[in-house]
């Protein structure tokens, strides 16, 4: 059964019920209204009838009233048709069973008598007018006149019923789906999660605690998400280090035999030889090129092998500026002569942070390398530190072309480079060193490229 079956069925069974307990009692009460209503009809129209010959003559001339029938009384126990307009047989029947009981003709409650076959509601009332040509009179009422007005507004009841069962059923079918939809889809949407597929948020619509639900799910979904793409990341590491680590054994050593070699060969091409004259010039700067692809080597292994192995950093509390000062010194000359213009932002009073100093300056310089790299033409660098909940936030940013949307997503890979000469190791490096602090680094859009360090502050038992 679905859900929705499962909302609408328990509610139209009790509205079913409600609607009965409600009905049953209605259609009795108004059944017994509508006969004493018409009694006392009877009762107003009789008195009237009683007071004067005039009225009943009127009465049965005019055929006042097609639904009661008029009989007069005259003593002792005999009726008078030609005062009447009650047929001949129930008159007859009526007579007979007035000689059978004189109490009859007495004034009281409502009767119901059997005259020729059918059943009459019937009363009495002597008369008024002060003449002897009648004692009294009877005034009757056909109970088909009564079960049929009484069958009329059961029918009306039911067709009421009818129709507020179907209107409240539509309703409930209304606001089942409107429950069970987004329930469907949340149930849906949570098996997809369990299977697996993350991919999908989960619509927050429907009532407030449907929506609420979801977006709890959404959240969960969110959070399974980044711990997804977290253990994607360290497996991706854990099996990079390894890889790293075998590929730096296995080429380091026949990559130093193969240097060594190259500089043995240079130094004796560039010896004069015995008969006078060198090599050609062009074949010792092929040499030398060759020594410098041979460094460049070097370096990349060197950085597989600091990459293979998680870096060792002894933090301890160090003011932050001062350090960022020092190392754009060493750089400042540099950046001057190739047309950057270098600005800082690095306010007193910053809090101290946990660092390494001699590990934290590789960051720095490889952010600042990066920068000058992106802008070959000159440009503007700018450094600013803040203050931020419990530790600082450092910005190193250029007005470089930035990076391709495409590309932000990569920027930490190792080897991925858009460079044509990178080696796609240094933001790597930059962000185990920082992780290691127990801080982060990030790429902020905006113009040129902005690169954004956390780093935890100083508790108050090390400040």
């Amino acid at each position: 059964m679905s859900l929705r079956s499962r909302i609408v069925l328990p509610y139209a069974v009790l509205l079913t019920l409600s609607i009965a307990m409600v009905g049953i009692p209605a259609v009795r009460t108004v059944t017994a209204r509508i006969e004493a209503d018409r009694i006392d009809d009877m009762s107003r129209l009789l008195h009237l009838l009683a007071r004067s010959e005039e009225t009943r003559s009127f009465f049965r001339t005019h055929n006042w009233s097609r639904d009661f029938r008029l009989a007069v009384h005259a003593a002792p126990d005999r009726i008078l048709p030609a005062q009447g307009n009650l047929e001949a047989e129930p008159s007859a029947a009526l007579d007979a069973l007035l000689r059978a009981d004189p109490a009859l003709a007495t004034a009281g409650a409502a009767r119901r008598v059997a005259l020729a076959g059918r059943t009459y509601v019937m009363l009495y009332e002597p008369c008024h007018d002060g003449t002897r040509r009648a004692d009294g009179v009877f005034l009757l009422l056909d109970h088909v006149e009564i079960e049929s007005a009484q069958a009329s507004a059961r029918t009306q009841i039911g067709l009421l019923a009818c129709a507020a069962l179907a209107g409240a059923g539509l309703l409930g079918i209304l606001v089942a789906s409107g429950i069970a939809r987004p329930l469907e889809s949340l149930s849906r949407r949570t098996a997809r999660i369990a299977e697996g597929d993350l991919s999908q948020a989960i619509p927050e619509e429907g009532p407030t605690e449907v929506a609420r639900l979801a977006g709890a799910f959404n959240r969960m979904r969110e959070g399974l998400r980044e711990v997804q793409s977290r253990l994607v990341a360290h497996a991706k590491a854990d099996l990079f280090e390894r890889v790293a680590a075998n590929v730096a054994h296995e080429i380091r050593n026949p990559l130093s035999t193969l240097r060594m070699n190259v500089q043995l060969l240079r130094a004796r091409v560039a010896a004069p030889a015995p008969s006078g004259g060198t090599l050609a010039t062009a074949d010792i700067e092929r040499l030398d090129r060759l020594l410098l692809e041979l460094d460049r080597l070097e370096l990349i292994v060197g950085g597989l092998s600091t990459l293979a192995t998680p870096p060792r950093v002894d933090p301890r509390p160090v003011p932050l500026a001062p350090l960022v000062t020092e190392t754009l010194g060493l750089w400042e000359p540099q950046m001057r002569h190739v047309g950057i213009e270098l600005s800082t932002d690095l306010p007193e009073g910053l809090p101290p942070v946990r660092l390494d100093p001699p590990r934290f300056k590789q960051v720095l310089i490889n952010l600042l390398l990066n920068a000058q790299q992106a802008m070959p033409a000159g440009g503007r660098l700018h450094v600013q530190a803040r203050a931020w909940a419990d530790g600082l936030v450092l910005e190193v940013s250029d007005s470089g072309p930035g990076v391709a949307p495409a590309d932000r997503g990569r920027l930490f890979e190792p080897f991925f480079t858009t460079k044509p000469k990178g080696s796609g190791l240094g933001l790597p490096l930059c962000r185990q060193v920082v992780e290691a602090h127990g801080g982060r680094i990030e790429y902020v859009e905006g113009a040129g490229a902005t690169f954004r360090i956390v780093l935890p502050g100083v508790s108050s038992t090390e400040g």
